[in-house]
C-alpha cells in the first residue's frame, strides 16, 4: 500500500476510567506501507496525530523522515499505524480526565478493528 488508509470507528458514548463521558466517541487511526509486513503502532506527543509517514500539515508526515519507503521505518517492509489520541477536537470533554489507560483502550479498540491480534512493536516518540 502506497497510500495511508484512514481507519475511523464510532464507539458512541465512552466511559471513561476516571467516571467521565467522551460522548459521541470517534477513534481514528491510519495504516500505511505493507499490509503483509510486521505491524508498527507510531505514537508521537500529544500534538501528534494518526499521519505518521504521510498525509497531515505537510504532506508527509510528522515522522516522514524516519518512515518511508527504503527508510529506518521502511514502509516496503512494515505496516505503519498512526493514532489521534482521545478525545478528538471536537469532543466535548475536560482533557484531564482522559487518562492512559484510556488512550490504552482506545489504541486497543483500533487494534482489534485492524484484525492484529499484536503489535509486533510500538515506537513512542516525543520532544
Amino acid at each position: 500500500m502506497s497510500v495511508g488508509q484512514d481507519i475511523e470507528i464510532k464507539t458512541g458514548d465512552t466511559l471513561l476510567e476516571r467516571g467521565g463521558v467522551l460522548k459521541d466517541d470517534i477513534i481514528r487511526g491510519r495504516i500505511i506501507g505493507n499490509m503483509q509486513g510486521k505491524k508498527i503502532l507510531i505514537l508521537g506527543g500529544i500534538s501528534a496525530d494518526r499521519f505518521v509517514a504521510d498525509g497531515g500539515r505537510k504532506g508527509r508526515g510528522w515522522w516522514g523522515q524516519i518512515a518511508h519507503k527504503g527508510g529506518p521505518v521502511d514502509l516496503n517492509k512494515h505496516s505503519v499505524i498512526g493514532y489521534d489520541f482521545g478525545p478528538n477536537l471536537d469532543a466535548e470533554c475536560d482533557l484531564s480526565a482522559v487518562t492512559t489507560f484510556d488512550q490504552a483502550k482506545r489504541i486497543e479498540t483500533l487494534r482489534d478493528a485492524l484484525d492484529i491480534a499484536a503489535f509486533d512493536a510500538i515506537i513512542g516518540s516525543s520532544y
